[in-house]
């Protein structure tokens, strides 16, 4: 199974993503990536940010856990709650990743992305409403696939 901390950086209602080319198809997912091993899972995602997106960020609290079973892995996503150290805006570094983009979504526009882990209704609720999630086992997310 393969462990992928991801950062949810939020600024002015609207949520990071990267976004990757699949033929046809973009799919967008939430910033970060593989665990090393004996790497912590708070540098795993600073690191990422940091190589793939030139962002120095903070790690908060842990928000979520899902699992996916897509394109023939399993994956435990743990969905950290992420702030920037800095306003700057990300730069899409292409020698350090396959991502062909960046995009800073609203909570409508998530329901008209491909999202992966697709994790609309807890996104949307967490850009909509002033009220704080709490962490959660979100359980197997079924996930169409290419």
């Amino acid at each position: 199974m393969v462990i992928r901390p991801a950062g949810l950086l939020v600024r002015q209602g609207r949520l990071l993503t990267t976004s990757y080319r699949y033929g046809a198809v973009t799919r967008h997912t939430l910033p970060g990536g593989n665990l090393e091993p004996g790497e912590l899972l708070s540098d795993c995602l600073q690191r990422e940010f940091r190589e793939e997106l030139g962002l120095t960020i903070t790690v908060a609290e842990l928000l979520w856990v899902a699992q996916t079973h897509a394109g023939g892995r399993d994956v435990l996503h743990l969905l950290f709650r992420s702030e920037a150290d800095q306003d700057r805006e990300p730069v899409l570094n292409v020698a350090a990743t396959r991502a062909s983009g960046v995009a800073w979504l609203a909570a409508a526009e998530l329901a008209t992305v491909s999202l992966y882990p697709d994790l609309r209704g807890p996104l949307q609720c967490l850009l909509t409403t002033s009220s704080e999630p709490s962490p959660c086992y979100l359980g197997q997310i079924d996930q169409d696939w290419i």
